[in-house]
């Protein structure tokens, strides 16, 4: 999970956000509590990119909702599950807030799949450590042959 995560206000300009989006491929979009809620991908900034009154859009107009979330307690099995059944190639990461999730972290797929794969291929200690790098706030890979919750 990467924890330095792009957090927009509702308000950001379009022309700030495109800006934002193309060098990060995403933006979290956050009310003036700091909740989650909505995200703005590459595809999304495209769509809009050259619209006549493009200029006039905030984050809050052209964001995704409902954001399909993890939280930091969730096995990465479950993740990566949920990324790969909804086609996602991210997840935001939140803990509970009193007015919403509060965004902690993004888990990319590829990161994600990386560790998770090399943990389970090699089994070696330093690859387990090199997992719970990438997934740290309890977001880490299940121990091999564990059982799935969600079966």
């Amino acid at each position: 999970m990467q924890t330095k995560i792009l957090c927009v206000p509702e308000t950001e300009p379009f022309g700030d956000l495109r800006e934002l989006v193309e060098e990060r491929g995403y933006a979290l979009v956050v009310n003036t509590q700091q909740a989650l809620t909505g995200i703005v991908t590459q595809p999304d900034v495209r769509a809009h990119d050259g619209e006549p009154g493009a200029q006039r859009l905030t984050a809050a107009n052209i964001a995704a909702r409902p954001v399909i979330t993890a939280l930091p307690e969730e096995t990465l099995q479950a993740a990566i599950r949920r990324m790969t059944e909804l086609g996602l190639r991210q997840l935001a990461v939140v803990t509970p807030g009193d007015a919403g999730p509060i965004p902690v972290g993004i888990l990319r797929r590829s990161d994600a799949l990386a560790a998770y794969v090399e943990s389970l291929v090699s089994g070696d200690k330093a690859s387990a450590r090199k997992a719970k790098q990438v997934f740290t706030n309890g977001v880490a890979p299940e121990p091999t042959g564990a059982a799935s919750p969600d079966r």
